[in-house]
């Protein structure tokens, strides 16, 4: 690419410029703060920038997602005087978050008194609403709505199958490497 004349013409001319006698090595530095001529990254013609009046939030955009969900998912009568007035603020702020506090509200009447009859006219409602969230959830429900219905209807449940089951694993977990099955299955049937 380069023939070595001019590589050797640049490298001269290169080491040169380099060679600079300094006596101390913040004298040029000084020398240039002194006369003025050296320049502290900031513009001498830099305009400054325009005051912007900052304005508080007001009380309902204080409130995060999470606090407001948790506010929506409540029982109202366990509230405290600050999360009835907080609640009522966020309902009255937006007719969204009014629709959905009722339809959650709803739902959650539908799985603590066991009304699975009354799902199919919530989620036509849920869908109604417009509101992102519920239509995802709504989904949700319906990729496997007999098993919704059947939680929501019947007073069966695998509770007390899970508990076994995690018992019996928390058992294994601290055996593990200390015995055999007749002492675990004697650690079980005393854990019961």
């Amino acid at each position: 690419m380069y023939d070595n004349d001019s590589r050797n013409a640049h490298q001269k001319t290169r080491s040169s410029q380099r060679v600079v006698p300094i006596s101390h090595p913040l004298a040029s530095v000084k020398s240039q703060l002194e006369n003025g001529s050296l320049k502290l990254g900031m513009s001498q013609n830099r305009r400054p920038r325009p005051l912007v009046e900052v304005v508080p939030p007001s009380q309902a955009e204080q409130f995060s997602a999470r606090n407001a969900v948790w506010l929506f998912i409540r029982d109202p009568q366990k509230f405290t005087d600050q999360e009835q007035e907080q609640l009522a603020l966020i309902r009255a702020a937006s007719a969204p978050a009014e629709t959905a506090y009722g339809l959650v509200q709803d739902f959650l009447t539908m799985v603590h008194q066991r009304e699975g009859e009354r799902l199919d006219a919530w989620i036509e409602a849920a869908q109604a609403s417009q509101i992102p969230e519920l239509q995802q959830f709504v989904n949700g429900i319906l990729k496997d709505k007999d098993a919704v219905v059947a939680g929501l209807t019947l007073a069966y449940s695998n509770g007390p199958v899970e508990a076994q089951v995690q018992k019996l694993k928390v058992v294994k977990r601290t055996m593990f490497g200390r015995a055999k099955l007749p002492l675990l299955r004697q650690r079980l049937l005393n854990a019961v």
